[in-house]
């Protein structure tokens, strides 16, 4: 057998390294208006071609992976678990549920679940079905993730009921994202329930899941939160734009003028899709407060597909109103203000192209239902698919957008 050389170290950390990156990329990209269907097709490309170059070093590369399962990064362990998991590497299913079995870190207990969930077989899930969970709530997880799967007989098994109302907010909050996956798992009361809870990211995932749903309570409860909207409801009001009517126009335009909200206001504007709210976009634009006008351009963008020279860029102080020091400098949110003359001048020229009662992204019409141009953001086709299932139809589920590879 050939002797490990250095180059031939080099070029496996490098891939792995780059593979790793590539899917930090793929989750922000999933959830991002900045990214097309077609950006995540790309991305998702680099992942299996990196994947495949780190199996032509199969020699090499499974010794030094199984090294990064031992990191102190949660994405690091991730990526070295879904590639070994992906070659088929020997013993490679029954050593990540051994390491999950005795993994005390959650942040790591996350990562090996996830990865496990995204390869994985019947023969893998009949393997972890015989796991005693011993109250290791991420086992439990996993194992109704795939009975949803594999044996849907055994869902009944593995209810998530203690863990959605657990004391524990951060336990709360993964029990309804595991019901993301399986929504059939959890009742209407649950779900209206969540809508409820006293954390936002609860309350969002609940909400989602109860419009994968089809359950009708969502759209009226979102409107009540419209009527006084505040930073707490962000969720609510998000929904309400994703899956109100033309009648609810005049409700979202309104968001624009309270201040209240900050720049997540205009983000609202752009989950409507709807040309009509242009007009208070090209007038935030206008902001003296550096954050409202980029958050404005970028649902400009968004909407219209035309991307705005940038003027300036602005770093936002903190928020409490303290004087950063040097060290906190370097984490403060830097935005981008946009060129409010090209934006107004674009509109002036190509208005009427945009229809009214029409939902938009980056220029061009969502359908209702699928197939769906790869041009548009990853984000309005979620919201498309979202709105198709709410509504009785057809269309790619909440699973299709989680998956690797997507498949919409």
């Amino acid at each position: 057998m050939n002797q490990t050389t250095g180059v031939d170290l080099n070029i496996v950390e490098e891939h792995f390294e780059e593979m790793e990156f590539l899917w930090g990329q793929w989750r922000r990209a999933k959830g991002s208006s900045l990214f097309t269907q077609l950006d995540v097709a790309r991305i998702e490309e680099r992942i299996k071609a990196h994947a495949a170059a780190l199996q032509a070093y199969r020699l090499y590369a499974e010794s030094y992976i199984l090294q990064r399962l031992k990191s102190d990064s949660a994405a690091e362990v991730f990526a070295a678990a879904w590639w070994l998991l992906t070659i088929k590497a020997k013993g490679a299913e029954l050593a990540m549920l051994e390491r999950l079995q005795v993994e005390s870190k959650p942040t790591m207990q996350r990562a090996l679940t996830e990865a496990m969930g995204q390869v994985s077989s019947s023969g893998f899930a009949a393997k972890a079905f015989e796991l005693n969970s011993n109250d290791l709530h991420e086992i439990h997880f996993l194992q109704l993730r795939l009975a949803t799967e594999y044996n849907p007989s055994l869902i009944r098994k593995y209810p998530l009921t203690k863990y959605l109302r657990a004391a524990d907010a951060e336990l709360r909050l993964r029990a309804w994202e595991t019901a993301r996956w399986c929504p059939l798992t959890v009742t209407p009361e649950q779900t209206l329930a969540g809508a409820l809870d006293t954390d936002s990211r609860v309350r969002r995932v609940a909400l989602e899941i109860a419009a994968w749903s089809g359950q009708t309570w969502v759209l009226e409860h979102c409107r009540r939160a419209a009527v006084k909207p505040t930073v707490e409801n962000l969720a609510e009001l998000e929904f309400l734009a994703i899956l109100g009517n033309e009648k609810d126009g005049a409700l979202l335009l309104n968001l624009a003028n309270k201040v209240q909200l900050g720049p997540e206001r205009y983000r609202i504007l752009g989950s409507s899709g709807w040309a009509s709210g242009v007009p208070c976009l090209l007038q935030a634009m206008s902001s003296a407060k550096p954050a409202d006008a980029a958050a404005a351009g970028a649902t400009f963008t968004r909407i219209t597909g035309r991307t705005l020279r940038v003027i300036k860029t602005v770093t936002i102080p903190p928020e409490d109103g303290s004087v950063a020091d040097d060290f906190e400098k370097e984490f403060l949110k830097e935005v981008a203000v946009p060129d409010v003359k090209e934006a107004q001048e674009f509109w002036r020229e190509n208005a009427d192209k945009f229809g009214p009662g029409l939902r938009y992204s980056q220029g061009l019409p969502v359908p209702d239902a699928p197939p769906f141009s790869p041009e548009l953001d990853i984000l309005s086709i979620r919201e498309a698919a979202l709105r198709s299932a709410f509504e009785g139809r057809t269309g790619p589920t909440a699973v299709d957008f989680e998956q690797f590879p997507t498949e919409l």
